[in-house]
């Protein structure tokens, strides 16, 4: 869905950290033009990276300052990731920005809400600092400068109607900026400071996966929870998640499951399994959520809503509830203290396999 005129507001937070990506290719120092001319460098001319990091925004000092944990993926040659995770909720608010094929898709999971531009341009990395900063740019208000310092580089916006302030971006020397800092007045606190503690010159961080906005868009639907940033797992390592409850894993064989991403919550586990049919070498892709129920006691608590068309199927002494939206299945049952959901577009008796792998002794 469209829905242009709420995404602006958006952009302030997202857009910052994925735009700050200052990423050079050699050790030494630039000059000014040289300065100039990288910034003006395609996504296209960039090698592969993964940078990692910490984003902090609000004056030095003032309350209810804001930290978030941020992370960049780029595949070459226009394909960008960044995920924004706030650390001061404990449910972990977080955004997803993706780019690619010059379209832009932004998740935000508090919302569960999915906005889509069919038209994004991200020809020039810095292209996205300030959205309004480049529109007043753009309307001739706004003189850009570069500027090199002797601990970095300034990036300046001066207003051309005195009395309007500037914008100051300040970039440390070296190979990738370890910390930037934006000023909004000369002399004042920083009012954003973005600092990097990896940097992955490789794909073994990124994959085709991390773009895929369908797999996305279906963790965000209903009736799965806003989920938290997905990491790679073996079967025997789920042990090691921060859970108040023990988690279940498919008793299938390892052949048959290629991959396992999970994220955690003190009570609920998301997982993503990628599946693979041996014979006839389709991939398959899965969501499946574990959630500790509140009430321990009550011995069928419900795991349905009251809007829902289902379909009760019961095996191996367990009851399955069936649900079709739109063109995805999806399977609720409870095992123990445990609430279950499987989503995914395979027909039934796939994911019913799937489903009961979970409960199997």
């Amino acid at each position: 869905m469209e829905q242009i005129p709420r995404v602006k507001g958006i952009f302030i937070l997202i857009i910052i950290p994925v735009t700050l990506m200052v990423v050079t290719t050699s050790c030494q120092k630039l000059t000014t033009e040289e300065l100039q001319t990288w910034s003006q460098e395609t996504l296209a001319d960039l090698d592969d990276y993964y940078l990692s990091g910490h984003l902090t925004v609000g004056e030095e000092g003032a309350e209810n300052l804001r930290d978030y944990a941020v992370e960049e993926r780029y595949l070459h040659p226009n394909k960008l990731r960044v995920d924004i995770t706030e650390k001061n909720q404990a449910t972990g608010s977080h955004q997803t920005f993706i780019a690619k094929n010059g379209e832009i898709d932004i998740f935000h999971r508090d919302l569960e809400e999915h906005y889509h531009i069919s038209e994004g341009d991200l020809s020039n990395k810095l292209s996205f600092l300030f959205i309004n900063f480049l529109e007043l740019m753009a309307a001739g208000e706004l003189t850009p400068e570069v500027a090199s310092l002797k601990e970095g580089y300034k990036l300046e916006g001066v207003f051309k109607e005195s009395g309007l302030g500037t914008y100051r971006l300040y970039l440390d020397k070296g190979l990738y900026p370890e910390k930037i800092q934006l000023y909004r007045e000369d002399k004042s606190s920083p009012y954003l400071e973005l600092v990097y503690q990896e940097v992955k010159w490789n794909q073994s961080h990124i994959s085709h996966t991390d773009f895929d906005e369908k797999l996305l868009e279906m963790a965000f639907e209903e009736p799965l929870e806003p989920k938290c940033e997905l990491h790679e797992y073996k079967k025997e390592n789920l042990d090691e998640l921060a859970l108040n409850f023990d988690p279940k894993v498919p008793e299938l064989d390892d052949e048959f499951i290629k991959s396992i991403y999970a994220c955690e919550h003190s009570d609920w586990l998301s997982m993503r399994i990628i599946a693979e049919e041996i014979e006839e070498k389709i991939e398959e892709e899965y969501i499946v959520t574990q959630t500790l129920l509140e009430n321990k006691d009550k011995e069928d608590p419900s795991i349905l809503s009251d809007e829902g068309d289902y379909e009760h199927k019961s095996k191996e002494n367990v009851d399955f509830w069936l649900e079709t939206v739109e063109d995805k299945n999806i399977i609720y049952w409870r095992y123990g203290d445990i609430k279950f959901t499987i989503i995914g577009a395979e027909d039934e008796e796939k994911m019913l396999s799937l489903a009961k792998s979970f409960v199997s002794k």
